[in-house]
């Protein structure tokens, strides 16, 4: 048995987990968001907890094959050489694919929906306080916060040139 997310908007990538860890999370065709990013983390790191795979490079091996985009299946063709190195672990794949495929103002974007988020009439409080501690803690573990810093450094830096005829 399987569970589909599907994104939002037309195009953006879905994300297919298998339900008792039997297979590899697949990301689907389309454009990655960093939610689908982190719930294919999530799922990647629970399914190899559950088929007790420990090596990080097997973990690389496991998952070369789960991904339906073609753009993300020819980045992996393409640099084969490199990504079958012994040296070649999760954590390099990870972030190869999150600097490639993601949107490069992605961080800033997602940044600037948690600055202005609001409460949706449907939306209980617990929900929407989940929901914007979710879009923080992405940007926490991806970015460090580092977009925060450089937008807050960006906006007195801005305040202080107006400032100086």
């Amino acid at each position: 048995m399987s569970s589909t997310t599907v994104p939002s908007l037309p195009g953006l990538a879905a994300l297919t987990t298998f339900i008792g860890g039997k297979d590899a999370p697949i990301p689907e065709k389309g454009n990655l968001t960093p939610s689908i990013f982190d719930e294919f983390k999530t799922a990647a790191n629970s399914f190899f907890r559950k088929s007790k795979i420990t090596d990080e490079h097997e973990k690389v091996l496991v998952l070369l094959n789960s991904f339906r985009d073609p753009h993300i299946d020819s980045y992996i063709k393409n640099n084969k050489t490199r990504v079958l190195a012994e040296t070649y672990i999760l954590e390099n794949l990870l972030s190869d694919l999150h600097k490639r495929f993601l949107p490069p103002s992605w961080a800033m974007d997602l940044y600037r929906q948690t600055v202005l988020s609001k409460m949706l009439s449907n939306e209980t409080f617990e929900d929407f306080c989940t929901r914007v501690v979710w879009e923080a803690e992405i940007l926490r573990v991806d970015c460090g916060f580092r977009t925060h810093v450089t937008y807050v450094q960006n906006l007195n830096n801005s305040s202080k040139q107006q400032a100086d005829p």
